[in-house]
């Protein structure tokens, strides 16, 4: 129950009321690979739902690639970073290539200051074969 003022200043009950998610994980599978779409903040109350997604992704048979889309990430901390260097090891334990899309130069820097050099790495373009 939240309690609130109404206009007269009393206080009255009512049901809480939820605050929508501050993040949208969206997992899609693929006849080969999986994509998993964020949209929000990454941050230590959103990165269960990237492990849920990768989970979603990974059950059945293993997909040949997960990638994960961060073009409409607007934060990530220290968690978020720990959720994405996870699902690089699940991906890596499966024998997935491993790729992050959409990352803007705010979160190459916040990976570069933690040190993260798998989810660097993950953002690189692939290189095509002659």
């Amino acid at each position: 129950m939240t309690s609130v003022l109404d206009t007269g200043g009393s206080l009255r009950g009512g049901p809480a009321t939820s605050a929508p998610p501050i993040l949208l994980a969206t997992p899609q599978r693929g006849r080969s690979g999986a994509v998993i779409t964020l949209d929000g903040e990454i941050d230590i109350s959103s990165v269960g739902q990237i492990r849920a997604a990768v989970a979603e992704c990974l059950r059945g048979p293993s997909p040949k690639s997960l990638l994960i889309d961060l073009s409409a990430v607007t934060f990530c901390d220290c968690a978020g970073i720990e959720a994405l260097e996870w699902a690089h090891g699940r991906a890596r334990t499966g024998r997935m290539h491993f790729r992050l899309s959409g990352v803007d130069k705010r979160l190459r820097r916040i990976f570069t200051l933690a040190h993260a050099d798998g989810l660097l790495d993950a953002c690189r373009p692939l290189r095509v074969a002659n």
